[in-house]
Parts: structure tokens; C-alpha cells; sequence
């Protein structure tokens, strides 16, 4: 009993075995190599999504040098440092950054009514150091 093959049926139903010269059946042969190859393609990328990037050279040698193994595999890295990347940071939106701002503040406002003329020296550098501590945590929050 004769096994089914793809290749073999599609020549077959094409009458290019029949009727075809071997220049013919060649061609019919690519073109259905292609065919099969487009719908491969097409059923991958309904599985999968890709992403194509592209890196300066400064970028690409960083990412060389970044590697771990000199075997690993560059496209295999930037995955899974996307993936880690992905889990790992916590997104703060602008509202959130905003109530951040409005309690530094709120907090500087009553910094500020606190009696100044006991001990100037020392309100003036606790000031200097909230201004300090809020453009830290504004710099945290944006990166």
C-alpha cells in the first residue's frame, strides 16, 4: 500500500507528472515548497507575535558584551530580558506620581510654618534635604 505524500498528491492533481517535462515538474515543485512555506509563516504568526528591533552599533556592542555565555543566542537574551523586565517593573501612571508631588508638598508647606527664628541654620538645611529627597523620588518615579 502506497503512503501518502503531500508533495506527491499536489503533482499529481496538477497533471504536471502526466503531462509536464522535468523543467515543469520542477517549478511545480518550488512553487509548492512556497506554498507550504507562506502558510507555515501565516499559522506561526497567528500563534506568535515577533517584534523587529533595531540596535546602533553602540547599543549592539553593549548587548554583545552583555551577554553571559558566548554561545548564548543574542535573539534568545533580548527575550528573555523583555520577559524579566516585564514582570519585574512596577508601572506608576501620572496620577500616582501626581498625589506623590502634591504630599512632598503639603509636607514642605508645613515644614515651612515651623518657627523659623529659634533655629534658622538647622530648618534651612532640613529644607534643602526634602528638596533633595523629593527630586530623587521624582527621578525613581519617571524612570
Amino acid at each position: 500500500m502506497k503512503k501518502s505524500n503531500k508533495l506527491y498528491d499536489y503533482l499529481e492533481s496538477t497533471g504536471i507528472l502526466v503531462n509536464g517535462s522535468v523543467e515543469d515538474i520542477l517549478r511545480a515543485k518550488k512553487q509548492y515548497w512556497i506554498s507550504v512555506r507562506k502558510e507555515w509563516q501565516y499559522q506561526k504568526r497567528k500563534k506568535c507575535k515577533s517584534y523587529t528591533v533595531f540596535f546602533t552599533h553602540p547599543e549592539h556592542k553593549a548587548l554583545i558584551n552583555a551577554l553571559k555565555y558566548p554561545k548564548s543566542s543574542v535573539t534568545a537574551f533580548i527575550k528573555l530580558s523583555a520577559l524579566q523586565m516585564a514582570k519585574s517593573s512596577s508601572r506608576v501612571d501620572k496620577i500616582t506620581m501626581g498625589q506623590v508631588r502634591e504630599a512632598f508638598f503639603e509636607a514642605y508647606n508645613s515644614i515651612e510654618m515651623i518657627d523659623i527664628n529659634t533655629k534658622e541654620k538647622q530648618l534651612i538645611e532640613i529644607l534643602e534635604r526634602f528638596v533633595n529627597l523629593e527630586q530623587k523620588i521624582l527621578s525613581l518615579l519617571c524612570s
